[in-house]
């Protein structure tokens, strides 16, 4: 009996590690839904990611980038690692949309369909407060052409 105490209490230390880094504490930040519609020119943005990096500039030192697909719609929904969601905070947001690859030339850069300084995490030109209570469009992207 006394070597399987050794093991019982190896087996119940793995056992807390695992729900420890499943979600079993709450160490993350705490999130705040975010979408948005993405549109160039006043036309809709069908395919493309947006990306909210901290601003750091601004007092966001969160190492946190939230991040989305843009659907059919335009239509993206932000998340943080694999949680729905964006911590409060102020944010430079990036978009990035290319048109689909040619199956017959793959070897072609696709053509960016959204200007490239609007990807540019040097270019801060985009800025997002992530909010509690935000009003109706606060997180609708409208890039001009």
């Amino acid at each position: 009996m006394a070597r399987s105490l050794p093991c019982s209490l190896l087996l119940l230390a793995i056992v807390l590690f695992v729900l420890a880094g499943c979600g079993g504490g709450s160490g993350g930040p705490s999130l705040t839904p975010v979408s948005g519609k993405v549109t160039v020119g006043g036309k809709v943005l069908t395919r493309g990611s947006v990306s909210f990096r901290p601003d750091k500039a601004r007092g966001n030192n969160d190492p946190s980038e939230p991040f989305g697909d843009i659907g059919p719609d335009g239509v993206y929904k932000l998340y943080t690692g694999k949680n729905l969601g964006a911590p409060l905070g102020k944010y430079v947001v990036l978009v990035a949309a290319t048109e689909e690859v040619d199956p017959n030339k793959p070897s072609d850069t696709p053509k960016s369909l959204v200007n490239l300084k609007y990807s540019d995490p040097d270019m801060p030109i985009l800025q997002l407060d992530v909010v509690e209570n935000p009003k109706p469009g606060h997180y609708d992207l409208d890039i001009p052409k």
